[in-house]
């Protein structure tokens, strides 16, 4: 079962809403960081527990293993599976093996597999085309609702509703990520300066 906790900002024309910029020594980091060190399978015995914790991933939480996983997938998982292994005292293969039934390692897998970027106007060309091109679509009165699937921290959703706000348009913008950690931070709206 999936657990999705959300966080939401209400704006509209006359709301005094935005979030806070404080200095990066006064923030928590929030894990994972954007990757592990390159490391490799050392025998088929790990490549198969990858596979196995991989196949896991896919079938619990929907995520995971396949053809478009990018490459940062494998070697996180298998840094998570040898990180549990050393505190438990297990093989890798006995830690995958065991994941149906070990909360805390299922935890550490779903959270090796968070891609856990995020910052203000990300991918700037994609806002230009919203503010140029997609809200257009929209009747200049219509309240609109957004969606943001991962939002991570928040930067993207708050984002989104200062494009929105930008163009004079009511908005309700729903972030959701699985993370209760991210939320809880985007739910706070305070951010170092390097999310911008």
């Amino acid at each position: 079962e999936t657990c999705t906790r959300p966080f939401r900002l209400n704006v509209s024309q006359h709301a005094d809403w935005r979030p806070v910029i404080k200095s990066a020594h006064s923030m928590a980091p929030v894990p994972p960081e954007s990757g592990s060190p390159p490391i490799a399978p050392e025998s088929p015995d790990e490549e198969r527990a990858v596979d196995r914790a991989l196949h896991f991933a896919q079938s619990h939480f929907g995520l995971g293993c396949g053809a478009s996983s990018p490459a940062w997938v494998r070697p996180r998982v298998l840094s998570m599976l040898r990180k549990r292994a050393l505190v438990q005292g297990l093989s890798v293969e006995s830690v995958a093996e065991s994941l149906a039934n070990d909360e805390i390692a299922q935890v550490e897998l779903e959270t090796a597999l968070r891609v856990g970027e995020t910052r203000f106007y990300r991918d700037a060309e994609q806002w230009q085309a919203i503010e140029q091109h997609v809200l257009k679509s929209f009747p200049t009165r219509a309240k609109i609702n957004v969606l943001s699937a991962g939002c991570s921290t928040g930067e993207e959703a708050y984002t989104a509703a200062m494009v929105l706000k930008k163009a004079h348009r009511q908005c309700h913008v729903l972030g959701v990520d699985r993370s209760a950690q991210a939320i809880e931070r985007a739910r706070k709206g305070e951010y170092g300066r390097e999310a911008l």
